[in-house]
């Protein structure tokens, strides 16, 4: 007796696929790219590619996620983005060309393009119904099985387990917390209800709130040139919410 084949529903095919696509963008080139570029360029040009990531995400969304942009949408966008360049730099552009020999740059270049990939992709399977907390708890298993290797290879290289001193458990606990899970699991939440342009957007803040805990917290002085890059912030993403609000009505 022959059974015939069940065939296998082409939308499971693609959202499978879909899922295998984010933690490819996801695990390697998304956590480890940025800190590997740091070795061939100044931290400067890391900042100031982050605060183009927001770019990235857009083009890429325009392009592959179907979100089309109104040319008043992208001038309110480019206003944020230099607004956040304004803060990085403190309005010095030069310090944007004491590179080295262009791998860090091209290794940023990769990490904004993954991130990007991964935010469109993040935003494709909300349709699914996987919850934010079931997509975090994946991409962690993964990127623990794809940063086990690494790390005992940096084990092995150093020739002795690394243990943090005491009074420095505090902030590892902080970073294993709050950047590695509180932040994703509020990226993946964020995209999931507004989309990938808007989410990327909220980007071009961080240097806005590096610059205002600094002052707060290290006692820094941030510059006039600085207070007007975190007004082109401010401005540029009130208006860009504002229109995107419209727009959807």
């Amino acid at each position: 007796m022959r059974f015939a084949k069940t065939p296998r529903p082409k939308k499971l095919e693609s959202e499978f696929l879909a899922i295998g696509w984010v933690v490819h963008f996801k695990c390697y080139p998304v956590q480890h790219l940025p800190i590997r570029a740091l070795e061939y360029t100044q931290p400067v040009n890391v900042g100031a590619f982050l605060a183009m990531l927001p770019v990235f995400i857009a083009i890429v969304s325009s392009i592959f996620g179907g979100a089309k942009q109104s040319l008043i949408q992208w001038i309110t966008f480019t206003l944020a983005v230099f607004g956040a360049l304004v803060v990085v730099t403190q309005g010095d552009w030069s310090v944007l060309r004491e590179s080295g020999t262009g791998v860090g740059e091209l290794l940023l270049v990769v990490a904004m393009l993954s991130w990007s990939f991964y935010t469109v992709l993040l935003k494709k399977l909300s349709p699914i119904g996987i919850s934010s907390v079931a997509l975090l708890t994946f991409f962690m298993g993964v990127g623990t099985l794809f940063i086990v290797p690494f790390w005992v290879f940096d084990m092995v290289r150093e020739g002795a387990f690394i243990v943090p001193a005491k009074d420095q458990y505090w902030a590892v606990l902080f970073v294993a917390l709050f950047p590695s899970l509180v932040s994703y699991f509020c990226w993946i939440s964020a995209v999931n209800r507004s989309n990938a342009t808007i989410a990327g957007l909220m980007i071009t803040t961080a240097p806005l709130f590096n610059a205002i805990l600094s002052m707060v917290v290290l006692n820094a002085t941030i510059s006039p040139i600085q207070w007007m890059g975190i007004a082109l912030v401010s401005a540029g993403v009130a208006a860009t919410l504002l229109l995107n609000k419209t727009a959807s009505r």
